[in-house]
């Protein structure tokens, strides 16, 4: 059955089993429920559409139930993807996680994992020709650029709304984050009366950790960006230890898709690769799910489950199970923006810039960031030359475009040479090979409203609903909280399922 033939039966009802069955015989079964099929009825405890990290995550603290996790990919990952260039294995999307706690951190744990810190330097800025490195210099730049006085009142401010920040998403919308999530991020710098290098620089941040440029990414969006830029210095104002604290940027030897990798060798043949979900449908007898999916094929083939977890982008969802959905979580799903984003990986003798982790380019409009990407397995091996990883990072200026998604590889790699050449010159010199990645959903927006949002979809997962979402949509767009949201929905429906303990 071709995928053409797939999407026919379906809409007609036609696929009632595990393996391909004949249009005719299933419209019979159709007309005659008491006419036995072939296969026997087996229902899953948990159906699993997606083997990001938020659904091996579900399927992890899963993983005594009877699980089946449907990924469209021939390969776990989603957007934390590892690519080889030369005998380097680097990352392609997500870089980095920020934190070992949570569900993450147990993950890690029980799997035996080795997170390492990342070593020297992380964040570097460009800035009209100079690059500061590392936290006191950013902080110079500020003041250097700007005054003393402002930078006191920005980080004064700042310091405020991280003792807040962690009421969200449950907050009041009369409270200092409600307030936050109701203005853009560059009303908020507005109002504190900053000088211009203070929105020039954060733009480009806003970018690349987002996928949306100030005016359109809430304020309350922005905090995490400066809370991660400005960590030790928040540390310092919020506690009497002036002790330095951990860079909170850790990755693996096999950057973050190890993770996935280890997670979906311990979860085995529960996992189907190649499974592309084409429709959810409820069981006659409001006890279950059918899932229709086609395989790698094309064939059309379902599994029956009892509750289902959903970690694919917010439009995958409305368009495979939005009947199943109530009217107001659907217009809450209609209301996530996505941003795409590109990144590059270019290969050398040397990185194109190593004295920090991460240069960010403020100037530019194409580029955004450049990042070591092998410089664990460099630093750890300091004799060994056999070439390094650069991966840069091509974001949207604003979120709705999509123009620069369709630029030949070619295309983009010229680019990429030229603003290379005006912020470090010579550096393209050094390529010898490169890679393009495109996601079209690399990042779900956090626009006006979003935590709003987020709020409600957690009232909706939390009142026992035998559908949960998880993935970055539902929390906040980083991989370390995608990993948090796959283990909230597997906890839900092992309270609904009556299994209250892993």
């Amino acid at each position: 059955m071709k995928r053409r033939q797939v999407v026919k039966a379906m809409l007609s009802g036609a696929l009632l089993a595990g393996l391909p069955i004949p249009l005719t015989t299933a419209r019979a079964a159709l007309s005659n429920p008491r006419q036995p099929l072939r296969a026997k009825r087996h229902q899953r405890d948990v159906a699993i559409i997606g083997a990001g990290i938020a659904g091996l995550s579900a399927g992890y603290f899963l993983r005594d139930l009877d699980v089946v996790l449907l990924e469209a990919e021939q390969s776990v990952g989603g957007r934390s993807l590892t690519g080889q260039m030369g005998d380097r294995t680097f990352s392609k999307g997500a870089q980095y996680i920020t934190s070992l706690n949570g569900a993450l951190g147990q993950i890690i744990t029980d799997l035996g994992l080795d997170p390492v810190e990342i070593p020297g330097q992380v964040d570097a800025i460009y800035r009209k020709g100079k690059v500061f490195i590392g936290e006191d210099e950013i902080l110079q730049m500020f003041s250097d650029r700007g005054d003393l006085a402002a930078l006191d009142h920005f980080l004064d401010t700042l310091s405020e709304i991280s003792r807040h920040y962690g009421n969200v998403p449950d907050h009041r919308q009369d409270s200092l984050v409600g307030r936050l999530d109701r203005q853009t991020a560059r009303e908020w710098l507005n109002a504190l009366r900053l000088p211009p290098v203070y929105p020039r620089v954060l733009n480009n941040l806003a970018r690349r950790a987002s996928g949306a440029n100030l005016d359109e990414l809430s304020a309350l969006g922005l905090m995490p960006i400066l809370f991660a830029l400005f960590k030790q210095t928040l540390a310092d104002m919020n506690t009497d230890d002036q002790a330095r604290v951990e860079s909170g940027n850790y990755t693996f030897d096999g950057g973050l898709n190890q993770v996935n990798i280890n997670l979906a060798n311990m979860l085995g043949d529960r996992i189907r690769f190649n499974s592309a979900v084409i429709q959810l449908e409820k069981l006659s007898d409001g006890l279950g799910y059918r899932i229709l999916y086609a395989d790698g094929s094309g064939e059309g083939r379902w599994v029956e489950a009892k509750t289902v977890i959903f970690t694919s982008p917010a439009p995958m969802i409305m368009r495979i199970a939005a009947q199943l959905f109530p009217s107001e979580v659907l217009n809450l799903l209609d209301q996530v923006r996505y941003a795409p984003a590109i990144t590059v990986g270019l290969y050398g003798s040397s990185p194109i810039y190593s004295p920090a982790f991460d240069l960010s380019l403020s100037d530019r409009t194409f580029i955004t960031d450049i990042y070591d990407a092998c410089r664990l397995s460099r630093l750890d091996n300091p004799d060994v030359r056999t070439g390094a990883v650069s991966s840069v990072i091509i974001p949207a200026e604003r979120f709705r475009d999509s123009y620069f998604m369709h630029l030949s590889d070619r295309a983009i790699l010229s680019r990429v040479h030229k603003e290379l050449e005006v912020v470090l010159p010579g550096s393209s010199d050094r390529i010898l090979d490169w890679s393009v990645q495109r996601f079209s959903h690399a990042f779900p927006v956090t626009t006006l409203g979003a935590f709003r949002r987020l709020s409600a979809l957690h009232g909706f997962m939390e009142s026992g609903s035998p559908l949960q979402l998880a993935g970055d949509y539902t929390i906040y767009p980083s991989f370390d909280l995608a990993a948090e949201s796959g283990y909230l929905a597997a906890m839900r429906l092992r309270r609904l399922l009556g299994h209250t303990t892993a």
